[in-house]
């Protein structure tokens, strides 16, 4: 087993819709780390409320704000871009790792998902090493800002 992130244990927040593509995520997720909550949200709608705590997503203990956020392109009900452009704008947010996934007809996207803030662009079906490398990359600059901000708050 890779073991991944193991500071504070937030979740993975999966905002996608196909079934298939959440139980293959799911199985690969259990193989990196088991112990990392997974929240799957199948619309756009309900990424928004999670991440301003709306609804059912109030009680920050049992919605943590997520370590990381994968977003599918193509959800059927809105633009997967205005959430990203949404996203960026909220600063209190701004530091979490975005992983954008799309068919890979959609390939002229990608600049266009870095520029409205996403880190990694992936087309499907997720290859399990890339996503290896991808946490391992991620879980580098997690715990470099963890330390930094230890670092600035011990100064102060």
């Amino acid at each position: 087993m890779v073991e991944i992130c193991s500071l504070k244990i937030k979740p993975i927040l999966l905002i996608l819709d196909n079934p298939e593509e959440i139980h293959s995520l799911k199985q690969i997720f259990a193989q990196i780390n088991p112990s990392i909550p997974l929240i799957y949200l199948p619309k756009i709608k309900e990424g928004v409320d999670y991440f301003q705590g709306e609804g059912i997503y109030k009680n920050r203990s049992l919605y943590p704000i997520p370590q990381l956020v994968l977003l599918d392109l193509n959800l059927p009900d809105g633009s997967s871009f205005q959430f990203l452009e949404w996203l960026k704008l909220q600063r209190r947010f701004k530091k979490i790792p975005l992983v954008v996934l799309s068919e890979p007809c959609l390939q002229e996207y990608k600049q266009l998902v870095v520029d409205y803030g996403a880190e990694f662009f992936l087309n499907k079906p997720l290859p399990f090493p890339c996503l290896i490398s991808i946490f391992n990359s991620i879980c580098t600059h997690l715990i470099q800002d963890e330390h930094s901000q230890l670092v600035h708050s011990n100064m102060h």
